[in-house]
């Protein structure tokens, strides 16, 4: 048998502040100790003038979402412990917007939940909400024809993105506690909650953070699901 911890991976995301060029070491440190499997980052700062190699996390491969358009601030990376099966959706990304897709799937699954899409997004606070949404509607449309029993784990700054399409989906967002100030815009959507362990916010002194929300799985027992082989 198998149980839910041993095919659904653990999440963090994590809003820096001054990029990650000059922080790897401490994100690195945070993975490891918080025993994370998929780390998104947002405001990482990157453009094409840094190369990966400066920002590489031993044992996770990473995929990055730069942004070009000569604003300070900004982009997305998606550090993936390498041990998991995850492929990215280049098809579904676009230059016009901030995002990273993935489609995660172990060999046995459960009848439930045959694939995770994860989708990594920044929405600058200037940006068009529309647009956003139905880029991020399109790209889950897109994948779920494919997988019509895909889960979803939707992760980032979303800012004040206008998130009623979103939870109508349907997905929650199930980070509570205030980010930034009183306010809540680092979020996760999933539609895997009652799966999940309500998302704890961690506080790195180490790192130029915003905040980090954790999402685990169910360490109770009676929460697991289990997997028949």
């Amino acid at each position: 048998m198998q149980t839910f911890r041993q095919f659904a991976p653990s999440f963090l995301n994590a809003n820096l502040r001054g990029g990650i060029v000059h922080q790897t070491g401490e994100m690195a440190a945070v993975l490891r100790e918080n025993d994370v499997d998929i780390a998104c980052t947002t405001e990482t700062w990157l453009s094409r003038s840094v190369p990966s190699e400066l920002v590489n996390i031993p044992v996770y491969v990473m995929h990055r979402s730069d942004q070009e358009d000569g604003r300070r601030g900004g982009g997305v990376a998606v550090f993936v412990r390498c041990s998991l099966p995850c492929v990215r959706l280049w098809a579904l990304e676009s230059a016009n917007f901030e995002s990273i897709w993935l489609l995660y799937r172990q060999l046995r699954m459960p009848r439930a939940v045959s694939h995770v899409i994860v989708g990594a997004v920044y929405h600058p606070p200037s940006a068009d909400h529309r647009a956003m949404t139905s880029h991020i509607l399109d790209c889950l449309d897109t994948t779920t024809r494919d997988h019509p029993h895909a889960g979803v784990v939707l992760f980032g700054d979303f800012n004040q993105l206008r998130d009623g399409a979103l939870l109508a989906y349907p997905l929650r967002q199930v980070v509570k506690a205030p980010t930034r100030g009183a306010a809540v815009l680092d979020k996760i959507y999933t539609g895997l909650k009652d799966w999940y362990s309500p998302p704890v916010l961690l506080f790195c002194r180490t790192l130029d953070i915003q905040t980090t929300a954790q999402l685990s799985w169910y360490r109770n027992s009676g929460q697991q699901t289990v997997v028949r082989r």
